[in-house]
């Protein structure tokens, strides 16, 4: 950062600088990051970086990534180019899941143990665990064997 128009704060351990630059109020230090010994509240809501992805972090290590350039966002692992969301682990929800009438289920490997799976769309349920079916369902592939 140039410090040359802001106010500079410093010790033998570093320096924070405090100041107008073009258009913008920047904080900025020489050390390699800032410590907050209490939450951070925005006015505003907004977080954004100038340049490269938002990161978010515990400690060193990455939990999630919105990529500047797609908006894309990884969990647990870099964005896809392609996904909005792209998620390393198991994912689990305490709601229901709602899908775009032209949504698409795709697995990407086989799947072996139908025992805990089951559809739910409308007013039907299709639970493969007792293969009953309270209405029609159609599949253009096979899944697992029974």
């Amino acid at each position: 950062m140039n410090s040359g128009t802001a106010t500079t704060y410093g010790t033998g351990a570093g320096k924070i600088y405090l100041g107008p630059v073009g258009t913008s109020a920047i904080i900025g230090t020489n050390a390699s990051y800032f410590v907050f010994d209490q939450d951070i509240r925005l006015g505003t809501g907004t977080i954004g970086s100038n340049s490269g992805n938002l990161i978010l972090k515990t400690g060193t290590t990455t939990q999630m990534t919105l990529s500047s350039s797609t908006g894309n966002i990884g969990m647990g692992v870099a964005p896809s180019a392609t996904e909005k969301l792209l998620v390393a682990g198991h994912i689990r929800g305490q709601g229901n899941a709602y899908f775009s009438t032209a949504a698409r289920l795709v697995w990407g490997q086989p799947i072996t143990d139908v025992s805990a799976l089951s559809i739910v769309g409308g007013n039907s349920t299709y639970n493969f665990s007792t293969i009953e079916f309270k209405s029609h369902l159609h599949f253009r592939r096979v899944i697992g064997s029974m």
